[in-house]
C-alpha cells in the first residue's frame, strides 16, 4: 500500500525504493488531511503510511480506499483540487474519521499525445485515526457501501 500511494506523490519521477528513505513528492499538489484528534505528526504521508502499516493486523485485508476523479476540461487546475480536496475532508476525514493523502496529476504537462485528463487521487486509509493511534476499519471497505460516496462526489462536482 505504501508503495502504491509512494508512486502517486511521485507520478514524474521514481518513487523511493528504501522503505526508510524521505519522500519528495513530485505531483503537481499534494496533502495529508487528518481526522481532528489525530496527532499532528501524522503530517508527513511517510509517517502516516509506515504507521498504519506497521499497525495492521495480520489478517486485516482492507487498507485503502482509493478514488480517482477527473478534473472537467473547462475547470481551473486549482478549482479541481479544492474541490476534491473539500469532498475527501467532508466524506472522508470529518464523517468517518479517516486519514487520507490526496495528490493532483497533470498529466498533459509532459506534453504526451495520450496524455489523459488532469485528475486527483484520494487515498484514503481504511481505519480511523484518533487521539489513542488506529482504530476500527472502516464499514466504506466493503464495495457496496462505497455507492454513496459516488452520489456525494456527483453531487458536489456538478
Amino acid at each position: 500500500m505504501g508503495s502504491f500511494i509512494a508512486q502517486k506523490l511521485h507520478p514524474a519521477s521514481k518513487a523511493p525504493e528504501c522503505p526508510q528513505s524521505p519522500w519528495t513528492p513530485t505531483a503537481l499538489r499534494w496533502d495529508v488531511l487528518l481526522p481532528r484528534s489525530a496527532s499532528n505528526m501524522m503530517r508527513d504521508p511517510a509517517v502516516l503510511t509506515r504507521s498504519f502499516e506497521a499497525a495492521a493486523p495480520a489478517k486485516q485485508t482492507s487498507l485503502m480506499l482509493h478514488l480517482k476523479v477527473e478534473a472537467r476540461r473547462d475547470q481551473p487546475l486549482h478549482i479541481a483540487w479544492e474541490l476534491a480536496r473539500r469532498f475527501a475532508f467532508a466524506h472522508l476525514v470529518d464523517e468517518h474519521g479517516l486519514p487520507v493523502i490526496i495528490t493532483q496529476h497533470h498529466p498533459g504537462a509532459t506534453g504526451h499525445q495520450l496524455a489523459g485528463k488532469p485528475h486527483c487521487h484520494i487515498c484514503c486509509l481504511a481505519r480511523t485515526l484518533g487521539l489513542h493511534g488506529w482504530g476500527a476499519t472502516t464499514a466504506l471497505a466493503v464495495d457496496e457501501a462505497r455507492s454513496p460516496l459516488a452520489e456525494a462526489w456527483r453531487a458536489m462536482s456538478g
